[in-house]
Order: structure tokens, then C-alpha cells, then sequence
């Protein structure tokens, strides 16, 4: 079964305008193998952040999403801080191992 995508188009309008990449995008990271996903709660929901590697241009891209009726929902999508991609390198070395 294919995942599916959802996100409010103005959202998506001023992620593009503030981190210069749009929502539809997000399978990229959603779907990558060597992502790793944490697990934080906004307003009593569960919000997962995928970290990963985009190999076209060496990017680590930060995802922040909730599933919802089997779809995931975008809420951003932006290039990964210092921190993010630090612990990004971390995690994913021990993966390696």
C-alpha cells in the first residue's frame, strides 16, 4: 500500500517561503532507510521528527509529522540544525555498528 500525504497548502506556501523546500518532499525523509525518528507530544498528539540524509545534494533535511487516518500529515519540513544533524551522525553510527 502506498503512503499517503496530506498538508493545509498555505502551511506549505509559507514553509517555502521560510526554509525554501515544500512539503512534497517529505517522502523523501519519511521514507529513507537511514533516517532516525524521535517522538515528542504537542497539544496531547504524538509528533514524530524523522532526521536524514537526502543523497541528491548531502542535505539532512528535518521532518516533523503525525499520522492521522493512515496518512501522514506534514507539519514541516526544513534543513536540520547543528544539533539535529550532530545528532543525526550519532545515532545513525550506531546503526552502523
Amino acid at each position: 500500500m502506498k503512503t499517503k500525504y496530506e498538508y493545509d497548502e498555505n502551511k506549505n506556501k509559507q514553509n517555502i517561503a521560510k526554509h525554501k523546500i515544500g512539503f512534497e518532499y517529505a517522502y523523501l525523509i519519511y521514507e529513507n532507510e537511514k533516517k532516525i525518528t524521535l517522538r515528542n507530544y504537542s497539544n496531547n498528539e504524538a509528533r514524530m521528527n524523522d532526521i536524514a540524509m537526502i543523497e541528491i545534494d548531502a542535505k539532512i533535511l528535518f521532518l516533523v509529522y503525525v499520522i492521522r487516518n493512515n496518512r501522514i500529515r506534514v507539519i514541516s519540513l526544513r534543513t536540520a540544525s547543528k544539533k539535529e544533524r550532530e545528532l543525526y551522525y550519532e545515532e545513525y553510527s550506531k546503526k552502523e555498528k
